[in-house]
């Protein structure tokens, strides 16, 4: 099997495989109203998928416009996705007419092929043969991979700034890390893409098989772009179920120095006697409702009364209740990541950080030092 049957293998599977999720996401029943938007983005790689592994030259000779137009894709996948996240991140956000601004790429491409339309297919592909539609397609890529990029920044400038808001009232940071994944895959994706499109653009025409196959390694890392989502979808399908809203810090209400002071004592009791760490969907709201005090309140004593945010807050409890088991002949035979569950983690990566942010090591050296090395590997 010689590589572009494998590389034809791999799309197929990609291309089921974004398939099979669109059909499980559009009849989930108690879905998030983000998975249309994910729905989607699906169906953008399906396109381009498919589109890739039935183009041919005699395809484009028999219908010019329609592949020609196809390309309508690269001036979506940005916009949706983009607009995924925030509805996935904010589920409150409500969308309005404006957003047809992101879309404005894309009707100005829609409305370039109005001068095509207008010519027969064979005026067309004798066009394309006389190199008269070079500069059509230059401004079309270019334009495309600039749009891309600039969305993959406004989607991580938007991550940051949740993740800010999300340590404030989150202990689990799941729905950043999907996130971050994916747009990590896509910037892969996208610099394939630009590579292949540099390189058809300054080199001589003896480059050829290496402009085909940076095309063909960005198509591949959309198929890994759909492994990713599958991971999360299948293994993490609560996700969707945490969201937050853009709020002020403390939503302008006022305590006073001794009711700060009060209720520090009250949470620190609470965590020490009642350990609501230990769930790991414990969040600002779950935790106020406790306390039977306004989350507003919860934060600013945690922020200003600890001086943490939440996020830091809830794992440090966390880490120390860690080394507490971890020194304990009952859990002697968990594994480290198996004690880290047991206290609330839920990721491994969020377990490190922690640990090495709240003592200053690794947790297997932490360990090691104190005495503890029977516990078992990961």
């Amino acid at each position: 099997m010689n590589y572009l049957a494998g590389f034809n293998i791999v799309l197929i599977v990609g291309a089921v495989q974004a398939a099979y999720l669109m059909a499980s996401l559009s009849f989930l029943k108690k879905g998030h109203q983000s998975n249309r938007l994910l729905v989607a983005l699906l169906g953008l790689l399906l396109i381009s998928l498919v589109l890739r592994l039935s183009y041919s030259p005699a395809l484009y000779l028999t219908y010019p416009h329609l592949t020609i137009a196809a390309d309508f894709v690269m001036f979506a996948v940005g916009p949706v996705y983009y607009l995924y996240v925030i509805r996935l991140l904010y589920e409150n956000t409500h969308f309005n007419f404006r957003l047809i601004i992101h879309f404005v790429p894309l009707l100005i491409f829609l409305t370039s092929l109005a001068y095509l339309a207008f010519k027969t297919r064979a005026q067309v592909v004798e066009m394309d043969r006389a190199g008269k539609l070079d500069g059509y397609y230059l401004i079309i890529l270019t334009g495309a991979i600039i749009q891309l990029g600039v969305y993959l920044y406004l989607v991580k400038k938007e991550l940051r700034e949740y993740t800010t808001n999300f340590k404030q009232q989150y202990s689990s940071e799941m729905k950043a890390d999907f996130i971050s994944s994916v747009t990590v895959v896509m910037i892969l994706a996208l610099a394939a893409w630009t590579i292949a499109f540099l390189v058809s653009l300054f080199l001589p025409a003896e480059f050829g098989f290496f402009t085909n196959l940076s095309y063909q390694v960005a198509f591949v890392i959309l198929c890994v772009l759909l492994f990713v989502i599958s991971y999360y979808v299948i293994h993490r399908p609560d996700l969707i179920r945490v969201s937050i809203q853009r709020k002020e810090k403390y939503g302008g209400q006022e305590i006073t120095s001794d009711q700060l002071m009060q209720l520090k004592e009250r949470l620190a009791q609470l965590f020490e006697n009642e350990k609501p760490f230990r769930d790991p969907d414990l969040s600002l709201r779950n935790l106020s409702r406790k306390l039977g005090v306004n989350q507003t309140h919860v934060s600013r004593v945690i922020n200003e009364g600890f001086e943490k945010n939440f996020f830091d807050y809830v794992n440090g409890y966390r880490v120390r209740e860690f080394i507490d088991l971890a020194s304990s002949e009952e859990y002697a035979n968990y594994t480290l990541l198996g004690i880290a569950f047991e206290v609330g983690f839920r990721t491994k990566s969020t377990f490190n950080k922690s640990f090495k942010k709240e003592t200053g090591r690794t947790p297997r050296e932490y360990l090691k030092k104190k005495g503890s090395a029977q516990l078992k590997t990961e």
